[in-house]
């Protein structure tokens, strides 16, 4: 695959700049003009589009509005600038117009802005938001910086309440000598670890053990030579704010039941216990478990 100086690979489906970064995403629009809803698909840590294949054509088949998927920078196909490339300023400066100014990519704030830009390139005014993992996360911290374009939430085993790394780890990451140390670290780490996390993602091990699945999943990491270092900028920027993040979010658990919210879990789920969804269901005033 060609990649320019950005870090930037064609994906498979559709790309619009947004904020100066290209975001891939995909789009089935209504098969109705009247009364349509969205409903707004946000992936979680080493997700993409390609997280919700395997339910695109069932919501397709059931759900006559817009549906809507794209990759977080960071993620998928969309671009990766590297720091060089992009602003050091937080992306709450800007919020979500039509300015050219690049944000910085890798923070909670720019997903946000990246997100409601996106439907406001499509002509959608507002959505029903559905994070999974950490997709659940953005998505509150959405909700927060933009609460007038969600008609609802659905969390799937949202990573909420999961803590982040020890003081000491966020220190360290905060090093400048640590960049090259931690690119290096992120290579061998997800080498060293898919298969584990893979079994861990999947209930069913036969999906974890499909060689195309698994080849499908991890082509937009193989696809782009800077993706390893991307992630390793993502986790820099958002692992030592992760209690932080936590804070904001959980500070506004009665904003959240002023639209309905569907809370969804796996009672198997090996990364976000059915404990925190539960919890999560009992903060937000009027949301349903599954």
């Amino acid at each position: 695959a060609e990649v320019d100086t950005s870090g930037f690979v064609q994906g498979p489906f559709e790309t619009a700049t947004l904020h100066g970064i290209r975001v891939h995403y995909r789009f089935r629009p209504a098969k109705k003009k009247k009364d349509v809803r969205t409903i707004f698909l946000w992936h979680g840590f080493l997700g993409s589009v390609f997280s919700w294949n395997r339910v695109w054509d069932l919501f397709a088949e059931n759900f006559d509005g817009n549906i809507l998927a794209f990759d977080r920078p960071a993620f998928g196909y969309t671009e990766r600038p590297q720091p060089s490339t992009s602003s050091e300023t937080g992306a709450e400066e800007t919020g979500a117009t039509d300015t050219p100014q690049r944000l910085d990519p890798y923070t909670y704030d720019t997903a946000a802005d990246l997100g409601v830009a996106l439907l406001k390139h499509l002509g959608l005014s507002q959505a029903i938001y559905i994070g999974h993992s950490a997709g659940g996360t953005c998505t509150l911290f959405s909700y927060i910086k933009y609460p007038e374009v969600f008609h609802g939430i659905v969390l799937i085993d949202a990573a909420i309440y999961t803590s982040g790394p020890p003081a000491f780890v966020a220190w360290l990451m905060g090093l400048s000598f640590m960049d090259s140390i931690g690119k290096w670290m992120t290579k061998k780490m997800m080498s060293a670890t898919a298969d584990m996390m893979a079994n861990s993602a999947f209930y069913d091990k036969k999906i974890a053990k499909d060689p195309k699945m698994m080849e499908d999943a991890s082509k937009p990491l193989k696809d782009n030579p800077t993706a390893m270092d991307t992630l390793w900028l993502f986790s820099k920027r958002n692992l030592p704010e992760n209690e932080k993040t936590k804070e904001k979010i959980l500070g506004h658990m009665a904003d959240y039941g002023k639209v309905p919210v569907l809370v969804v879990s796996g009672a198997q789920d090996k990364i976000v216990p059915v404990s925190e969804a539960v919890k999560l269901a009992r903060n937000i005033p009027g949301a349903s478990l599954v």
